[in-house]
């Protein structure tokens, strides 16, 4: 299970990278206003997603996880996305001049396209991690990453702008629904009632995950889009792409632990289910704390020198972010554990609660504090989130929460923070190459410091090494 969080965060990883520097050059050569205009139309491009999907996500890992009909799940669950796309399709068409209006430009008919297309590559992403094939999803995801990165870079440089992005994201859509068909197992078989039953008695209590995941990343985009300027919301998308990046390796966990709990789930392995919390919860928080310590010494330089003066506005917006981004870390084991445990309904009540927390933080910190506001909201509700997941957890499943391992990381990484501190002294970061030496430096101090104050980590680490993953 490790090593194909590994192999998974590798590849998403790499994905990460691709993206990054994508949106930097983008960022430098369109600027804020075109790049925010572009985070406009994905939010809502990712928010018909999520009313399209139903939740299905998890429910469809779930029942293919569990290795009966596979196939029926597979179709079901595309009749499932298909049905609601037509009707949010009529929708966006009816509704296509204010939506225009909101985004800044027209690209409500591109917004039904790659809707449509994410209709058939979420569906086979999902399949591979019910196949137990994360790393393989991970390789899907990249390709699709590079093909967009690669056609956008051509077509802006080409002179097509704000569309020149449009069309990217669309190749890269299209590249990953062609390599996802040819690694899944599940092919096309009429499915039953039943098949349909158990997919939405599954979904109606994890759409509220799937909401959750979107009031958390996108939600704070589109109200910002509302309140400030899209200048303003190409900053705040800007520092939350970047975040974003810091839990590469906790969703990684995350997506290679939910099969692996759904099975032990079926066979009544709660002591087993137990201990993959407990490593779970240690591990992934291993990358995203040492970043979030990093940042609050380096985000300002990171967003100026990377993207661009204008950017480095977001500086607290990107320390909030990433600490939010901490405690989601740990939220995504807890929920992922329950879901994997058959209890979505849990999520889907904890969801309902911090979501219209959010929602309701946002409209009234984001006009209070301007971009801060959005990126204090999702601090407050996801750590909420957080906290009553896994008192939940607790009372279904004998829990030891790992107290130590997360005090070992949050050592070391405050002691990187000091050791850049005191380096940034020395070396200002006002170039890419001195920055790029301070968080290597930071990230090789971190490794240095946790593996002297935690055996076991090491061992585990090193073990997968030696093991070539």
């Amino acid at each position: 299970m490790a090593r194909e969080s590994i192999r998974w965060f590798l590849f998403s990883l790499a994905s990460a990278l691709v993206g990054f520097v994508g949106l930097a050059f983008f960022s430098r050569t369109l600027g804020a206003r075109i790049v925010g205009i572009y985070f406009l139309f994905y939010s809502l491009l990712t928010f018909f997603n999520l009313l399209s999907n139903m939740g299905l996500q998890p429910a469809t890992i779930k029942r293919i996880s569990e290795g009966r009909d596979q196939s029926e799940f597979f179709t079901a669950s595309l009749i499932l996305r298909l049905i609601p796309f037509a009707f949010l399709s009529a929708i966006v068409l009816l509704a296509r001049g204010p939506l225009d209006s909101y985004m800044g430009a027209d690209l409500a008919l591109y917004l039904i396209g790659v809707l449509g297309l994410f209709q058939f590559t979420d569906l086979l992403r999902e399949t591979l991690h019910g196949e137990r094939k994360v790393a393989r999803g991970g390789f899907v995801d990249f390709v699709q990453q590079f093909a967009r990165v690669g056609a956008q870079v051509l077509f802006v440089v080409l002179g097509a702008g704000l569309l020149g992005l449009i069309y990217g994201l669309g190749i890269g859509v299209l590249a990953a629904l062609v390599l996802g068909l040819l690694l899944v197992d599940a092919r096309p078989r009429l499915p039953r009632w039943d098949h349909f039953k158990s997919l939405f008695g599954f979904s109606k209590y994890s759409f509220g995950s799937a909401l959750g995941g979107y009031v958390y990343e996108w939600a704070p985009v589109a109200i910002v889009g509302l309140f400030l300027t899209q200048r303003d919301v190409g900053i705040y998308g800007v520092a939350q792409s970047v975040a974003a990046v810091s839990l590469l390796a906790s969703h990684g966990v995350a997506n290679a632990i939910f099969p692996r709990v759904s099975a032990l789930s079926a066979r009544g392995g709660e002591r087993e289910v137990a201990e993959i919390f407990r490593k779970g919860m240690t591990y992934s928080s291993l990358v995203v704390l040492p970043i979030f310590a990093g940042a609050l010494v380096l985000s300002k330089e990171v967003l100026e020198v990377v993207f661009g003066k204008d950017f480095g506005a977001g500086s607290l917006v990107l320390m909030l972010l990433l600490l939010s981004q901490t405690f989601r870390a740990w939220q995504m084991i807890s929920v992922r554990v329950l879901e994997g445990i058959n209890r979505p309904d849990i999520v889907f009540r904890v969801n309902l609660l911090t979501t219209a927390g959010n929602l309701l933080g946002c409209f009234i910190l984001i006009r209070a504090f301007g971009l801060a506001g959005a990126a204090a909201a999702a601090v407050l509700t996801i750590s909420i989130s957080l906290w009553l997941n896994t008192r939940v957890l607790k009372r279904l499943i004998p829990l030891a929460a790992p107290y130590r391992e997360i005090a070992q990381e949050l050592f070391a990484a405050a002691a990187m923070a000091f050791a850049i501190l005191g380096l940034k002294v020395l070396i200002p970061a006002k170039s890419l190459p001195t920055l790029l030496f301070l968080v290597t430096a930071g990230g090789l101090f971190y490794i240095g410091v946790l593996f002297s104050i935690s055996p076991e980590i090491r061992g585990n680490v090193l073990g997968l090494v030696k093991e070539r993953i």
